[in-house]
This record gives structure tokens, sequence and C-alpha cells, in this order.
């Protein structure tokens, strides 16, 4: 027997591979309440329209992303070890929801099309802000220009974005080594 809870998973869970697909313009009711083995009266009980069903999707797995950013950046430690550690825990959460970055990479291919975007753009600035702030103490001691802090965060960006798509499209596996590897050449590429 279904619980309320499994069944409000279980439309997110198809929900958010409906969007995952083709972006939120793309997606319709009909088909997430085919995937999902519902109604629309039960879709719209529980979320009220597809906004507040994406909305949803957003609450359930984007703030798991943003922790990472916060609590594995601190601005005290070694770059090395910080940056390996942040890739590492940001890996696992793309390995544990490939359907969700799915999602995320679709939005952001499609953002310019869809008016939703700025949705999933308020988690995404949440989630870069710590990242922003961990360039900024690293860096404002040693005298950078607010572009150079820039350019190095958005260089980082592009990483994570990078390893997602490896990680879901690809199938690479994550790992410590990859973390680390990934760590040293950003760096590298940082220091040289």
């Amino acid at each position: 027997m279904k619980t309320a809870t499994n069944n409000k998973s279980h439309i997110l869970s198809c929900a958010t591979f409906c969007f995952a697909q083709g972006g939120y313009e793309a997606c319709s009711i009909s088909e997430i309440v085919e995937r999902s083995g519902i109604t629309r009266p039960t879709l719209y009980h529980y979320f009220g329209s597809k906004l507040g069903l994406y909305n949803a999707i957003l609450d359930e797995y984007a703030p798991a992303f943003i922790t990472v950013a916060k609590e594995t950046l601190p601005h005290d430690k070694d770059a090395s070890q910080t940056l390996s550690n942040f890739m590492m825990q940001f890996n696992a959460q793309v390995s544990k929801y490939p359907v969700f970055i799915e999602m995320g990479l679709c939005s952001l291919c499609t953002a310019k099309k869809c008016a939703k975007f700025s949705l999933f753009s308020d988690y995404l600035e949440e989630f870069k802000q710590p990242v922003f702030d961990y360039f900024h103490a690293l860096l404002d001691s040693r005298g950078a220009s607010e572009e150079t802090i820039s350019r190095y965060a958005n260089a980082l960006f592009s990483l994570l974005r990078m390893t997602s798509e490896l990680i879901v499209y690809d199938g690479l596996a994550d790992s410590p080594e990859l973390a680390y590897r990934l760590t040293h050449q950003f760096l590298f590429g940082i220091y040289s």
C-alpha cells in the first residue's frame, strides 16, 4: 500500500525524469501523470500545478548540493585538501542524484527558452555563493582582483559541470582519486 509520502516521492522521481528529458516547457502534465501512474487530481492535490511540482523537485534535491558547498569550503584550510574534499562530496551527490543533475543540465541548456529557469537559477546562485566566498578568502590576501576571483570560481563551476556530465552521461565512476586528480589539475591551472 502506498502512503502519501511514498506517492509524493514517486511523483517527484517520475517528474524529475520527465523534466530531465526536455526541460520544463517540453514536459507535459499528461506525460508526468502517465509515467507516475496517477491521476491529474492526485498531482494537483500534492503540488497544485506544474510549477509547484518543479519547485518541489528543486526543494527536494538542490539543498544537498548547497549543503556540500557550505560545509566543505572552510576558509582556513589548505586549498588542495579543501577543493579535493569539495569535489569528492559534490561528485558523490551527482552520483546519488543523477536524474536531478540531468534535469539541471537540461535547465542550463534551455534557459533562454524557458521563463521558469529563474526557479533553477535561484538555487544555482545559492550554491555558487559559498564558492565565490571561498575564492575571496583564498585570493584576497594575495591581492587578486574581483575579475580574477570570478574567473577562478567560474572555472571551477565549468569543471563541476563537465564532471557532472561525465558521471551522468558517460558513467564515469566517482572516486577519491577522481576528486584528487581534478583538484590537482584545477590548482595547477590557477597557480601556474
